[in-house]
């Protein structure tokens, strides 16, 4: 992303947290500094305008900043931004999502339609400051400094810090967004709706049975990348939920690579929940596709679950109802 792009996964097993390219994609912005200036200049400075919009200060990860108490003009810098942005009820000018079309659980949300900034695989910083924003909100931590700094160049950005592997780096996410935008209750009502729903399914699951039923998620990126999903908001989803998961795909903050010879290590689990990028199904056709696919006893007792593929790989709170929303009308149902 700036921070982390989700549309694939590496393909090595540990994941670096500078060098991984898919979970986190940077922007070096060739020309924005020029383009900051301008855009600075054509503004005037406070002492020159005397009706400079009233401001506050927080502290970001890069330290103090002054934002805007009031904004209308909003760009979300990162794909979990903008999906955090989309549940407080925030609507961007534009963000960042790194497939051909906005994901659906993000779709469902948007009134208008925002400007998708990435270009060539990068966040486009001289588009977002074409749209002449009056707040940049994004996650940021001391390894993408230099983004932030280049965007806060050319407006007022908050830059907070992230995580994508635990529930509370997860609602951090939430936070720091909402902290941005001055929605610091709107964004714990949403943790509480999410705890209130989480205490509703859990009943649920016990009375079918999947609380003794062990769950594999499988991520299929490409015809020659699979994935078993062990972090991010659908393992913690079934974890609170009290859904086991199956032995060898315990939490963990690497991804685990399931390869074709291991393929046959699913039969161990009950169900299996398997999502692709829409814009990849050549990747599901090559998981199904392999010898060891049919053998498996949930695909010959049919539970397996294809889920929306963006949202089960997302790390936004409205990825995180969609999930819970997947696992009610679809999974549990499975039960039989």
């Amino acid at each position: 992303m700036p921070p982390a792009l989700l549309a694939e996964r590496p393909t090595s097993l540990v994941l670096d947290p500078i060098e991984d390219t898919t979970r986190r994609r940077f922007i070096t912005g060739a020309g924005a500094a020029a383009l900051a200036a301008a855009f600075l200049a054509a503004c005037g400075s406070e002492d020159d305008d005397p009706d400079a919009v009233e401001v506050r200060v927080l502290d970001d990860v890069l330290g103090s900043v002054e934002l805007p108490t009031t904004f209308d003009r909003v760009v979300a810098a990162d794909e979990i931004t903008f999906g955090n942005m989309l549940a407080l009820g925030v609507q961007p000018l534009g963000g960042a999502w790194y497939s051909a079309e906005l994901a659906e659980h993000l779709r469902a949300r948007v009134q208008e339609e925002p400007v998708n900034l990435v270009a060539s695989g990068d966040f486009d910083i001289e588009q977002a400051l074409a749209l002449r924003p009056d707040l940049i909100v994004t996650a940021g931590a001391s390894w993408v400094e230099d983004f932030c700094r280049q965007l806060k160049e050319g407006a007022p950005t908050y830059c907070y810090p992230y995580g994508y592997v635990t529930k509370d780096e997860i609602f951090g996410n939430l936070r720091g967004t909402a902290i941005a935008l001055g929605l610091e209750a709107e964004a714990e009502a949403l943790i509480v709706q999410y705890d209130e729903r989480i205490a509703e399914l859990r009943q649920k699951v016990v009375e079918t049975g999947w609380d003794t039923r062990p769950v594999s998620i499988v991520e299929a990126n490409s015809p020659e990348s699979w994935y078993l999903l062990v972090n991010g908001v659908a393992p913690f989803v079934l974890s609170d939920l009290g859904i086991p998961r199956r032995a060898g795909e315990e939490f963990t903050a690497n991804d685990v690579e399931l390869s074709p010879e291991r393929i046959g290590d699913l039969d161990s689990a009950y169900a299996i929940i398997a999502h692709t990028s829409p814009s990849r199904p050549e990747a599901r056709d090559a998981l199904e596709g392999n010898p060891l696919w049919p053998r498996l006893t949930p695909v010959q007792e049919w539970r397996v679950l294809w889920t929306n593929g963006p949202a089960w790989a997302g790390y936004d709170m409205l990825a995180l109802f969609a999930v819970l929303d997947d696992i009610e009308n679809k999974l549990l149902p499975l039960a039989g």
